[in-house]
């Protein structure tokens, strides 16, 4: 059957109805609901009363889980590049509409034959260190990524740049291995913000990220791991002058602790609420809640290299074990999205949105396991992080007790970011919780990362020469229609396949308080935090 493609962010998931906030910097405030159902507008007069702060300009940030690093090629998860891209930029960015548009770059122009891009840069920008920003620093930025020595598990963002040369101070050409109809949409992955060469030289990989230079609207003043750190106002920032003279960021992990401190003034602004504690902050009239859709699937992985999950079969009864309309309903509150069975969210371009989602058939789980070899089920393990995502370690325990249904008895590890990353890099997994966002909002660069042999995150093992053959097959497509089909057979197989277990497709919660807007929020998880105003 002819799959369905999503070629527009316009037919974003319908969970969200008048629930759904914006979240706009300048005169325009986000919007909540308001008990009347309609909307209400951040600073728009409530009752209760909202606690006054001794500086205006300074702001506290909260999430789940800290930042690992500040090294932009070190950096492997959303949560991260979110307080990275504060301090550096990318050439290109993708605006609230999702269309791709310069930042650092002035223009682009692609060449006749569609095998290099030659991008002019804005002029007059200094990196924090106040070294200029040029095409050589683009250049240094771009080989440092792929250079083995770095170690990057997102050097292959940059797979299909045979050389970059310097044309002349402003302008750079990009030499392609074979044409790329994206290309510029590839440029807005965060492993592409342009660091300073003189910083990575002084600090090297071992220090960079406690002296991070970029050109961006925050600098980091300090960073004491495990309490906070420390951003304050790039006074010589380049574009729009930053309206935040300090920023404080702080790592929460427990999710009620984190909602206190939006409650009592002692946050600003508040990542990952809980959906449990949403309709309890849409209640406080001190509190606004920014919900807006993202491209983040959460899912069960399995590590397709180790028994048993190295049997399809087994894969498939983990898929037909779980009730993901349970999990959305009765854990996330009805605040996600179910899952059309596809590893991409349907907010992103060219997903397939009628893949076979794999709803629980228990008696089918357990037919699929005694045909795989095991009749009485088996023991394995299921690690979780604990505040990286929304109810992330209690999502895991209820996965615990479906899979419990079909004798699959999974002992639940939860482990902090840090560690569990690093486990994940290792491959030391069998059975995991996780979410996969999307930096570009395109396909491709997520299965250049999750699903072709040896991609840098590919935590599945999971190998398939036709997948392979795809991915690295895109380059020759003739238009986006032949792209796109593309990219849905490589959809269909990793469905058939059941590389994982897609959960629900995720939606962002901010809480921020009312006296405070400038919060802009995009789909690829990213937010401008240098432009907040306190009324």
């Amino acid at each position: 059957m002819r799959k369905k493609m999503k070629k527009s962010l316009a037919l974003v998931t319908c969970l969200l109805l008048t629930m759904a906030a914006t979240a706009c910097s300048g005169s325009q405030k986000p919007q909540t609901v308001a008990e009347n159902g309609g909307t209400k507008e951040q600073g728009d007069s409530q009752s209760g009363e909202v606690l006054d702060t001794s500086d205006k300009n300074e702001f506290v940030y909260v999430s789940g889980v800290e930042p690992t690093t500040m090294d932009v090629h070190l950096c492997t998860d959303a949560n991260t590049s979110r307080i990275l891209l504060q301090v550096h930029e990318t050439l290109y960015k993708r605006n609230e509409n999702a269309e791709v548009v310069p930042l650092l770059a002035e223009s682009a122009e692609e060449s006749e034959d569609g095998m290099s891009w030659n991008i002019k840069l804005k002029e007059g920008i200094k990196f924090h260190d106040g070294q200029p920003f040029n095409a050589e620093a683009v250049k240094y930025s771009f080989d440092r990524l792929v250079a083995p020595e770095t170690g990057s598990a997102k050097a292959s963002a940059l797979s299909n740049v045979e050389s970059i040369e310097v044309l002349s101070d402003y302008e750079v050409k990009f030499n392609l291995k074979g044409r790329d109809l994206v290309f510029l949409a590839s440029l807005t992955n965060y492993s592409t913000a342009i660091m300073s060469p003189a910083a990575c030289e002084e600090y090297g990989l071992s220090d960079y990220s406690n002296h991070p230079s970029g050109t961006g609207p925050l600098k980091m003043e300090s960073w004491d791991p495990g309490i906070d750190m420390v951003l304050v106002k790039n006074e010589n920032y380049w574009g729009e002058e930053p309206t935040v003279d300090r920023l404080i960021v702080k790592a929460i992990a427990e999710d009620s602790s984190r909602v206190m401190m939006i409650k009592t003034g002692d946050a600003d602004v508040v990542a990952g609420v809980p959906p449990t504690l949403v309709p309890d902050l849409q209640q406080d009239s001190n509190v606004d809640m920014v919900i807006k859709p993202g491209y983040r699937t959460i899912f069960i992985g399995m590590n397709n290299g180790v028994e048993p999950f190295n049997n399809p079969k087994v894969r498939e009864a983990v898929n037909y074990a779980i009730n993901k309309k349970s999990i959305i309903d009765n854990v996330l509150h009805g605040l996600a999205n179910y899952p059309s069975g596809g590893f991409e969210s349907p907010a992103i371009q060219y997903a397939l949105t009628d893949l076979d989602p794999h709803e629980q058939d228990i008696e089918k789980a357990k037919e699929l396991l005694e045909e795989a070899g095991y009749p009485d089920g088996f023991q394995t393990e299921i690690m979780t992080p604990e505040g990286r995502y929304p109810m992330d370690r209690q999502v895991a325990e209820v996965v615990q007790g479906m899979l419990a249904e079909v004798g699959i008895k999974a002992e639940v590890k939860v482990s902090d970011w840090g560690a569990y990353q690093e486990a994940l890099t290792a491959k030391n997994t069998k059975m995991f919780l996780l979410g996969k966002g999307s930096s570009t909002g395109d396909p491709e660069f997520d299965f250049l990362m999750h699903g072709i042999t040896g991609g840098g995150q590919n935590h599945y093992q999971f190998s398939n020469s036709k997948v392979d053959e795809l991915i690295g097959g895109l380059s020759e497509a003739q238009n986006l229609e032949d792209r796109a089909d593309m990219l849905g057979q490589v959809q269909e197989i990793w469905n058939d396949e059941c590389v994982i277990a897609p959960l629900y497709y995720e939606n962002q919660f901010y809480a921020v308080r009312k006296n405070v807007s400038g919060l802009n929020v995009y789909p690829n998880e990213l937010a401008d935090l240098a432009w907040l105003t306190r009324n």
